[in-house]
């Protein structure tokens, strides 16, 4: 093989390489613009999926009351929320003069007894003054109309669960049993 023959192979060799250069630089264009459009559909997916869960889960969170003859919110209405947020940092603050006077206006709202906020703070009233029979009495109207989901308003800064509201009134009553019974005792041993 002569030089020029050399040279031609070697043009030849070139061309090809560059054929060669040619379709895997474009090979690798064509694998980067795939790669984006799976992942920009990847993102549109996600977005979407995310979308479709915190829409249909926020939904589940909007408490319907179950019929206004079971449950109602008049303790929490423009009206009467002034005296719920009385009576709520009255519990809160264990301010027991107050409580008696807003334990009166609650009772006087048309339909407190289908609210459970209304029923919460008069349990709590009536366990604030040792009283076992009306704070079971508006324990058992509390347990009619009470929404697990719901659970009571936010401006109850510490609201009791239901059960333990039952513990604590069944805490009551039991004490109250005992002193009844022990007075009994005393009375009896005494001569009275």
């Amino acid at each position: 093989m002569g030089l020029g023959e050399k040279i031609e192979k070697s043009k030849e060799n070139l061309k090809s390489l560059k054929v060669i250069s040619t379709v895997g630089s474009t090979y690798k264009a064509h694998r980067f613009h795939v790669i984006y459009i799976v992942v920009a559909l990847v993102v549109i997916a996600v977005g979407i999926s995310l979308a479709l869960i915190f829409g249909s889960s926020s939904k589940k969170h909007i408490a319907k009351p179950k019929s206004a003859s079971i449950s109602s919110n008049v303790c929490t209405n423009t009206t009467n929320r002034s005296t719920l947020m009385a009576a709520a940092g009255a519990l809160y603050t264990g301010n027991v003069t107050n409580e008696s006077q807003l334990a009166v206006k609650i009772k006087n709202i048309k339909g407190y007894n289908k609210d459970p906020n209304c029923l919460y703070f008069l349990v709590n009233y009536y366990l604030s003054k040792g009283d076992p029979n009306n704070a079971s009495t508006y324990l058992k109207e509390l347990e009619k109309v009470y929404n697990p989901k719901q659970g009571f308003s936010g401006m109850f800064v510490q609201s009791l669960s239901l059960s333990t509201l039952k513990d604590e009134v069944n805490t009551l009553q039991q004490s109250f049993t005992q002193a009844q019974t022990n007075s009994k005792t005393f009375h009896h041993n005494n001569g009275n």
